[in-house]
């Protein structure tokens, strides 16, 4: 699991405020730490998280640093390295469950035969 102060250095290692190797400075430190704090705090308004900014799963890691970093861009006159609704849906993918059922289960017998599966990659052009 990675932790707040990895979180800061990758994200302003994307924008290029810090060096390959290098690690931020404490006024980086501090100004991205409270940015980092405003985003998650944003984050929990829209989706309940089972861990904190010292114990990120490997999953979200990136996707956070992304968005963490299309904040941090404007603070040092930088483009955001994406836009930040992409970097927002990109990271959410990651803590929010996919429950919706398949559709392809035309029959509802539980199972997509090979029928089913070539009729859902069909109608997915629609």
């Amino acid at each position: 699991m990675a932790t707040r102060l990895d979180l800061l250095t990758r994200s302003l290692r994307r924008i290029g405020v810090c060096g390959q190797g290098e690690e931020p400075d404490a006024d980086m430190e501090q100004d991205a730490g409270a940015i980092a704090d405003s985003l998650f705090a944003e984050i929990g308004a829209d989706v309940s998280l089972s861990w904190d900014l010292d114990t990120i799963p490997e999953a979200s890691f990136v996707p956070l640093s992304l968005l963490l970093a299309c904040d941090l861009a404007g603070d040092y006159s930088l483009p955001a390295p994406m836009p930040r609704g992409t970097a927002w849906n990109r990271f959410m993918a990651t803590v929010r469950s996919d429950d919706r059922p398949d559709s392809r289960d035309l029959d509802e017998d539980g199972t997509v035969s090979e029928a089913e599966a070539n009729a859902g990659k069909r109608a997915a052009y629609y």
